[in-house]
């Protein structure tokens, strides 16, 4: 039972699995009745305790978390648990994180909290957000869903901005900002095939801190690089005069360069390394490119949908092409 600030008690019957009737008692003597009956479907019990506390959750991934200097904005919230965004987004930073929206790098690692709406109010002004102009804040505030390492989801306020851009750190987790660091030796790298999918350069180990699209003029995209099943085609591009390739431009340290060749079986002939210019928004840059060698191509090839999945992983920089 619990008393709330109009002086009734709110009584709260779990009926099934995901409906609660709600009772509204008055403490006046001669009306005290139920006033009314509420059905309300929700997922957990603490979901609706939070509705009637006025209370908000919040996702955190940043300086707010545990033990970054941030914290003790959130000193008196209560953790609800630790877990990553449902949907893929972009992380980047310059000393602070940001997320946003303009790219599916990964998901998002965080804390979520109960907080009150003064905190929250307390949140919205560390982040530069104004609930009432959004358009002209720094962050905007949104809900959305969080998988919870306890398996359940939950719902809660994540800050965007999508007015910064600095290093991307791919794992989506702030604390290891420091193993994806740009740096003057850094290289380009021109990815048209399944390399376009970020998570399967992530997965190959390559700390990459820039993706952004690019075309290669003078060459077309084909599939008639011999896979392992019968029939089957990679990617490969050919010279075309009056053709473009479009691909995702990856920006790495020199020293990654060994994980791409040996996931592109340069030793054993597959795939073979050059340099072209590749324009960009910004103006042209050299990059490195993988080319199938002469005795792995063949016509006729058609791609597995599962790699043509890696492929479609390049929409949010590309469109779908």
């Amino acid at each position: 039972m619990i008393c709330c600030k109009y002086c009734a008690f709110l009584r709260c019957f779990i009926v099934s699995d995901n409906v609660v009737v709600i009772w509204l008692i008055s403490l006046k003597p001669t009306t005290f009745a139920p006033a009314y009956t509420s059905r309300v479907r929700i997922h957990t019990f603490n979901n609706i305790y939070n509705n009637i506390s006025m209370k908000h959750l919040v996702f955190v991934y940043g300086t707010l978390r545990y033990s970054y200097h941030n914290h003790a904005l959130l000193s008196t919230s209560t953790i609800i648990g630790s877990g990553r965004t449902k949907d893929m987004f972009v992380m980047s930073s310059r000393s602070i994180p940001f997320v946003s929206r303009s790219q599916k790098v990964s998901t998002i690692f965080g804390e979520v909290y109960s907080v009150t709406p003064d905190v929250l109010k307390s949140l919205d002004s560390l982040e530069s957000y104004d609930p009432s102009s959004p358009d002209t804040s720094w962050y905007t505030r949104e809900l959305i869903d969080i998988n919870l390492e306890d398996g359940s989801t939950v719902q809660a306020f994540c800050y965007f901005n999508e007015q910064e851009s600095a290093s991307i750190i791919a794992s989506g987790d702030f604390s290891d900002a420091s193993s994806f660091c740009e740096s003057s030796d850094d290289i380009w790298y021109f990815a048209y095939g399944s390399n376009k999918n970020p998570q399967r350069m992530f997965s190959r180990g390559v700390t990459f801190t820039r993706r952004i699209a690019g075309i290669l003029d003078g060459f077309s995209l084909d599939f008639n690089k011999i896979a392992g099943p019968p029939g089957e085609g990679y990617a490969n591009i050919m010279p075309s005069v009056d053709s473009e390739a479009q691909g995702a431009l990856y920006r790495f340290p020199a020293s990654d360069l060994w994980k791409l060749d040996a996931a592109e079986g340069v030793s054993s002939g597959h795939y073979f390394r050059e340099k072209f210019e590749v324009l960009t928004d910004d103006g042209p840059v050299l990059a490195t490119c993988y080319i199938a060698c002469d005795d792995q191509v063949a016509y006729g090839l058609t791609p597995s949908p599962p790699y043509l999945a890696h492929l479609a992983c390049g929409d949010d920089l590309l469109g779908s092409v």
